[in-house]
């Protein structure tokens, strides 16, 4: 296990990690900076939501699922980093691939805002009137996104970030199946939170993963990083040691 770990933060990239904590930056950054631009500019007031009643309206609030909401975060910067051990090339790709789905996630929530109503969905009070370290975590979102009303919910930037720590480790034996089987889980339970803190509705679960998907896809079909490198040739690298879990 001491082996694992060791391969797993010592010998990531250095840039990998600076790389990962900008990225999770911007996105930050798209996600607030949007929203005070739709303001500026009028478009909030035109922002819809995008529910389907006859799903999101039989799904629960389970506050124990905030957790996995917040650990979101640090799941995305640690996988962004360990991508970092894939070939330069596809690490090139893979940034621009985040960065495009990113200003296309500006465009929507500045120019087609959408918006989810906490007090039909008759979470408010349950969380003002909670106990504990989750309820407090719950609130504490709630405020920062609305309070009664939230947005910047279609597509889920939470979904989007998510799938992207998954698509690089498809077919790419730099990752040990154990690594890619806990991506697998953490993106799954990632998916469920933002539904069951009730941050989302169903919808914008699906197009945050198929705007990754498709920018990731058609960026890698352009393959921009292989023209980077060919003009940058001293960026280039050799293959990449396997990551290996200790037996």
């Amino acid at each position: 296990m001491k082996k694992f770990f060791k391969k797993l933060f010592v010998e990531i990239p250095w840039w990998a990690w600076l790389i990962s904590l900008a990225l999770f930056g911007i996105q930050s950054g798209v996600y607030h900076f949007s929203d005070v631009l739709a303001n500026k500019i009028g478009t909030i007031d035109y922002a819809f939501e995008p529910v389907i009643h006859a799903i999101d309206d039989k799904i629960p609030f389970v506050p124990f699922f905030i957790f996995f909401y917040f650990l979101s975060y640090p799941s995305w910067m640690l996988g962004f980093a360990i991508i970092g051990k894939c070939r330069r090339e596809k690490y090139i790709n893979f940034t621009i691939a985040v960065m495009t789905a990113l200003i296309i996630g500006f465009l929507f929530f500045t120019f087609v805002p959408t918006k989810l109503d906490r007090v039909s969905m008759n979470v408010l009070e349950k969380a003002e009137n909670g106990k504990g370290l989750l309820w407090w975590l719950a609130r504490e979102v709630y405020k920062a996104d609305g309070w009664e009303r939230g947005y910047n919910a279609l597509p889920s930037f939470h979904c989007m970030m998510s799938t992207f720590c998954l698509l690089p480790l498809i077919k790419d034996n730099t990752f040990k199946k154990g690594f890619k089987i806990y991506s697998v889980i953490i993106a799954s339970l990632v998916y469920v939170s933002t539904l069951l803190t009730r941050q989302h509705y169903i919808l914008d679960i699906p197009c945050g993963m198929a705007l990754a998907a498709i920018c990731y896809y058609t960026i890698f079909a352009i393959n921009p990083g292989k023209k980077i490198l060919a003009k940058h040739p001293k960026l280039d690298d050799k293959k990449p040691e396997i990551i290996e879990e200790s037996k």
